[in-house]
């Protein structure tokens, strides 16, 4: 325990608990500053005189380089950002919470929520207000899905008649999200054609994006805001998506790809690990 009255446990490779008897600090950023604050620091540039008594998460050897007055409360780990999220979320659970969820069926469930035939939920879902789910979708574990959210909507497939009309491809598939999946407000995603459209393990989805139908996104990408993913795209693991870009139909996209705000994906890029910004994107 130490002098604020702290219970020690593993975080990650942090080991503190914050279980407090009268004394809670307050998380801030350091562009705002308060006495006993809890803060994180990841460079020599965020090195600021902090008031006294506050609770500093930050690496040790960045401690070394600078001279820190000892009357803060220090916190050493190679990975301050992540520790300080970490605490965070156990300090404040209420931060992840959906407004006005229910309890209904095993699962948090909104306002005027709609739910199609054949949909499967796994443990943990939580749907916010005024979302529709169609038919043949699955939902793993530890999702959320925010509000007005479509999943299952049919995609865009026309062939032409002899006359120049068109006629409907019909979208007989449906769609996969996986464990551990957030999915923001105002998404719009495609059940697929013939297959699936996929959603893998711990992917993070951010507002009014657009998913395709049959679009493939691999484990632990991050799509954030206004993103449009064409029909067939295919994104590898790891992949981070800036916000308003767009990925062409049918592209592949390699692992560990970084997509700039505001770039087109029209191309196929073979290596990993890139980075790719402009309209059409380039390699950076």
């Amino acid at each position: 325990m130490d002098k604020f009255g702290i219970q020690l446990k593993k975080y990650g490779d942090l080991v503190i608990n914050f279980d407090y008897s009268d004394f809670k600090p307050k998380p801030t950023s350091i562009n705002s500053l308060v006495p006993r604050g809890l803060y994180w620091i990841n460079n020599i540039d965020n090195i600021i005189k902090f008031p006294l008594y506050s609770t500093i998460i930050i690496k040790k050897n960045l401690y070394n380089q600078v001279k820190i007055p000892p009357t803060n409360n220090f916190l050493f780990t190679p990975t301050p950002r992540l520790c300080f999220s970490q605490i965070l979320t156990d300090l404040y659970p209420e931060l992840n919470k959906v407004n006005n969820l229910k309890l209904k069926q095993g699962k948090q469930i909104g306002y005027n929520v709609y739910v199609g035939d054949n949909v499967i939920f796994g443990t943990n879902v939580k749907i916010g207000n005024n979302v529709t789910i169609y038919d043949d979708v699955e939902i793993g574990n530890n999702v959320l899905i925010g509000d007005n959210t479509i999943i299952g909507t049919e995609g865009m497939g026309f062939e032409k008649l002899p006359n120049g009309d068109l006629f409907k491809f019909p979208q007989i598939g449906g769609v996969l999200i996986g464990n551990n999946v957030e999915i923001g407000t105002h998404c719009d995603i495609k059940r697929g054609t013939l297959n699936n459209t996929i959603i893998s393990d711990g992917c993070k989805m951010g507002s009014y994006n657009n998913i395709g139908h049959n679009v493939v996104i691999g484990k632990n990408c991050i799509i954030t805001a206004s993103c449009v993913l064409c029909g067939s795209s295919n994104l590898g693991n790891n992949v981070f998506v800036g916000p308003k870009s767009m990925i062409k139909d049918a592209i592949a996209i390699p692992n560990n790809t970084i997509i700039g705000g505001m770039t087109f994906v029209n191309k196929i890029f073979n290596q990993e690990n890139l980075t790719l910004i402009g309209s059409p994107a380039k390699k950076l």
